[in-house]
């Protein structure tokens, strides 16, 4: 059995993704890192400190004479969660002003600061990436720590730290073009840094007041239509997992999307130092929509065929007492799924998570059944995302037979076969039994999680003979 599994894996790791949705590019951070050269008003073009590919780390450049250099860095590389890249955000004390912090942050579109010898500080991101769909939530793996102040530090040293600082994250989809006008987005030793007209500012997207800069004017439709601004709070010294959905105002088509990670309070001017955050693995969800109608149940073997994808006659396995479920959804269609899926038994059971597949195709001829469709299948926390062909019958007793093509890294390398039958005490069910049965949570990599401690993202309700989705916030 361990041997099974360790293949599964292996193949998961070495697979090519079929992807389901547009999706953040390079969210792994594992693409080639490039020179950063951090953009200003004055139209920089000296390189300081690397970036990974279709991101931007905030780190600081400004060098006025050879024998002053205030840039500091708020990023680097690292070891990934089960990778070998990820991103270290960090809030670093200024290489010449120490007790001024400057944030660690890193976005998809063009971060920013102004400052006059250490006030007037501001900053953000601005822009985004081309994007026009719409993902019901943001995933990624995370760590998160927080500086320590020496005993002996100094009371404005000691003033930089902050034990209680929130980490950021900050995402957001709109369309249209938002402008301001005299944004100062320079570093300066005295005076006023010069300023620039911004375009798509992050906070005027958002709806927020600004520190600095003129008047905002928009196209005409120009909205946000949905966003994320959340607080990661308390330290995580191993790799977390988050999912937290997006807020949706508006059901227009996106144009453009930004997503920003901060070490800090993003919003804040007064970062605490060395206070930091490392991620990896930055996804985008496309949760699958509740589906209205009776769902039917049927419990038989699922068998999972792996010989030709693993070359060895042995890699077969028949999993009995399978619950199989099929909600019907109108206009000859219905959606396939099967919950909470396990391979083995008891603490070495391994979770693979739920196989959704929507929009199967159901005629009947002479009390008859056939089921016919493709959709893509998850599994192992999205290690394992593979096109899949449905086809398969059920007779007027309820007999079914499914047969599950997977196309994985060569065509129809894995062969997954369901044969049942109706449940029909499930799948009528009962109203009582439904009520009074205790909720179950499974979140979309088909983990249960207690109902008391939900964090925020989307989970998938099971009570009784009814499921349905649900999003904490």
């Amino acid at each position: 059995m361990k041997k099974f599994y360790t293949a599964l894996c292996a193949m998961a790791i070495t697979t090519m993704a079929f992807a389901e949705g547009q999706q953040v590019p390079n969210g792994g951070f594992e693409e080639a890192w490039g020179d950063c050269i951090p953009w200003t008003s004055t139209g920089n073009k000296t390189k300081f400190g690397t970036t990974p590919a279709s991101w931007t780390i905030a780190n600081v450049y400004y060098k006025p004479f050879s024998f002053i250099d205030g840039s500091t860095k708020v990023g680097e590389q690292v070891a990934g969660h089960e990778s070998e890249k990820a991103v270290s955000l960090y809030n670093s004390p200024n290489s010449v002003v120490k007790t001024q912090i400057v944030p660690g942050y890193i976005t998809l579109g063009t971060p920013w600061n102004t400052s006059v010898m250490g006030n007037e500080n501001d900053g953000g991101s601005f822009d985004g990436i081309e994007f026009t769909e719409r993902p019901t939530a943001i995933s990624f793996w995370y760590k998160r720590s927080h500086g320590v102040c020496p005993e002996d530090a100094k009371d404005n040293v000691k003033a930089t730290y902050n034990a209680d600082e929130q980490a950021t994250v900050v995402a957001y989809l709109w369309k249209g073009t938002y402008t301001q006008v005299s944004v100062p987005a320079a570093i300066a030793m005295s005076g006023t840094p010069e300023s620039v007209d911004m375009v798509n500012r992050d906070r005027n997207i958002l709806s927020m007041e600004t520190i600095k800069g003129g008047n905002v004017t928009y196209t005409d439709g120009a909205e946000c239509i949905a966003k994320i601004n959340y607080a990661i709070k308390g330290d995580a010294e191993d790799w977390t997992y988050l999912e937290i959905p997006f807020e949706y105002l508006s059901d227009a088509t996106p144009e453009k999307l930004n997503v920003i990670f901060s070490a800090g309070d993003y919003f804040s001017t007064t970062p605490g130092r060395d206070n930091t955050l490392t991620i990896d693995d930055v996804k985008l969800v496309y949760a699958t929509p509740e589906e209205p109608g009776e769902r039917v149940t049927y419990t038989g073997t699922l068998n999972i065929d792996l010989r030709v994808a693993m070359d060895s006659d042995d890699a077969v396995m028949d999993m009995p007492n399978q619950k199989l479920y099929i909600t019907p959804t109108g206009e000859g269609k219905c959606t396939l799924s099967i919950l909470g899926l396990k391979l083995g038994e008891g603490d070495e059971a391994m979770n693979l998570g739920d196989i959704v597949v929507p929009n199967i195709a159901v005629t009947e001829n002479d009390g008859v059944k056939e089921y016919n469709g493709t959709g893509t299948v998850k599994l192992l926390g999205d290690a394992i995302v593979a096109n899949a062909v449905i086809t398969g019958t059920e007779d007027a007793e309820g007999n079914i037979s499914l047969l599950i093509n997977v196309s994985w890294s060569q065509p129809n390398d894995i062969k997954v076969t369901f044969n049942g039958k109706k449940d029909p005490l499930a799948s009528i069910g009962s109203i009582d039994a439904d009520e009074n049965a205790p909720a179950e949570y499974y979140d979309l990599r088909g983990i249960r999680h207690n109902a008391d401690t939900l964090a925020p993202g989307i989970y998938i309700k099971r009570q009784g003979t009814k499921t349905t989705k649900v999003v904490v916030r």
